[in-house]
């Protein structure tokens, strides 16, 4: 099972990269297997949803969308490899629906987040899972 999600999950990245821009598919390709080893699966009793742990200020925290948790919903959260990801804390933010945990173990891996935005013409790339 662990094996099928990630499989599951860069299947998706390829089918969204199908488009006649070839060179930008690659580097989105290149990007995602560069940042899977952060993203995270979240399960909760209502679906599902997706979240990345990331560094900041030198600590890792798992970022998600507040409405994946609203309620106080219990959680699984996981890489996509299947490790468990263990976090405690939890902050919400309603008005940018964003909630952050810190995670346990430090030395699971993660992105770096950058400061300020990113300038018009700028590539983004954004993972996720919505259902």
């Amino acid at each position: 099972m662990k094996r099928h999600r990630n499989t599951l999950v860069a299947a998706l990245v390829l089918l969204a990269c199908s488009r006649p821009d070839a060179h930008l598919c690659a580097q989105t390709a290149d990007i995602f297997k560069a940042s899977a080893p952060a993203l995270v699966l979240i399960t909760t009793p209502d679906g599902s949803g997706s979240g990345a742990i990331v560094e900041l200020d030198g600590k890792k925290y798992l970022i998600t969308n507040e409405h994946v948790l609203r309620g106080g919903k219990p959680f699984k959260a996981s890489l996509l490899n299947g490790d468990a990801v263990v976090v405690r804390g939890l902050d919400l933010s309603e008005l940018s629906d964003l909630a952050r945990m810190e995670v346990t173990n430090q030395a699971l891996p993660a992105l770096k987040v950058e400061r300020g935005a990113p300038g018009i013409g700028m590539q983004v790339s954004v993972f996720g899972n919505s259902g």
